[in-house]
């Protein structure tokens, strides 16, 4: 495998092509990621060919990225890239997700990480992340990498290399390289790096906030508690089919982004009258990060099989001084 060096600024060996593409697509399906009831995490965004070219890793750049677009929403549950250390670097490869600046770039914002223990990363892979990392639809994302404890970048210092393609084999993300910190990036928009993002999709739910109150008005003063129902849907309802009751209480959270208060209050009855079984629960009021001005709220949860579940209602805010 010959390097046919790019010359930009101090990056004197980052990208080089490859004379021969080995052929290695990836596509491997998760090992040990099944779930109850069958479940298992779908491929969202994915490039594994052509394979012709490659970033440095620590030779011109500590951080190497690859930006991609979210299509569907969900919770990221894994991903693959295709990072070779054929030196065996002693050093650990890390992998974050991270979201990006109105720009385009990188941010400095980590949503999750991992570190390896290993060098190499192949696209057979499977990487998972210790937090829970929501996924939008249509929102852009950065797997950004880099070798934990490796000594300062410059000429001797490679450690490993991510495979890719050269052209826009992949127009809704960039490749992206950090000379030292992370924060400042150079773009390269005529080239993408292997990757797949796995999610576990979610399951939009019906849900009413103060049922019986259309107006929806949450104080933002109030020590109290909001109740907020998960309706069980139908095709009565015109929705798609939900059963309430598979809802794991222990997983609820509900607020401004769905991620603040736990229920403090938990109960399984008809709701709204159409002679089936809801859940009601109850979340105090300053615990759910509403504020003044604030038009809705999320609600998500898992139901005892591991599908991710959601729900977002309208609200108007009171107790607001002017």
């Amino acid at each position: 495998m010959k390097h046919n060096p790019f010359t930009l600024a101090k990056c004197t060996r980052l990208f080089f092509t490859v004379a021969l593409a080995t052929g290695f697509t990836g596509g491997v399906v998760p090992i040990g990621m099944a779930h109850a009831g069958s479940l298992s995490p779908v491929i969202d965004q994915s490039l594994t060919s052509p394979n012709n070219l490659g970033a440095d890793i620590n030779e011109c750049c500590k951080f190497v990225a690859q930006t991609f677009t979210a299509g569907l929403t969900g919770v990221l549950a894994g991903i693959n890239i295709d990072v070779s250390s054929f030196i065996n670097s002693p050093f650990p490869l890390h992998v974050a997700i991270r979201t990006v600046t109105e720009s385009g770039e990188p941010s400095p914002t980590i949503l999750g990480e991992s570190t390896l223990n290993s060098s190499s990363a192949p696209l057979s892979l499977f990487i998972t992340f210790p937090q829970p990392i929501h996924i939008t639809a249509g929102v852009k994302y950065a797997i950004v990498v880099n070798y934990e404890g490796a000594p300062p970048v410059g000429p001797g210092q490679f450690q490993g290399i991510w495979s890719g393609a050269a052209g826009d084999f992949y127009p809704a993300g960039n490749m992206y390289a950090s000379f030292s910190d992370g924060i400042s990036w150079l773009d390269f928009a005529d080239g993408d790096l292997h990757f797949q993002t796995y999610l576990m999709p979610v399951v939009k739910s019906l849900i009413d906030i103060k049922p019986g109150d259309f107006s929806n008005h949450i104080n933002v003063k109030s020590n109290g508690r909001i109740p907020v129902a998960i309706l069980t849907t139908g095709a009565a309802d015109n929705t798609a089919t939900f059963n309430a009751a598979t809802v794991d209480p222990a997983t609820v959270r509900f607020g401004l982004t769905g991620t603040e208060a736990t229920p403090v209050h938990i109960a399984l009855e008809d709701v709204d009258g159409d002679g089936d079984v809801d859940l009601i629960l109850h979340f105090n009021t300053q615990e759910i990060g509403v504020k003044c001005g604030e038009a809705s709220a999320t609600l998500t949860a898992k139901t005892f099989e591991g599908k991710t579940v959601q729900g977002t209602d309208s609200i108007k805010t009171l107790g607001c001084s002017k």
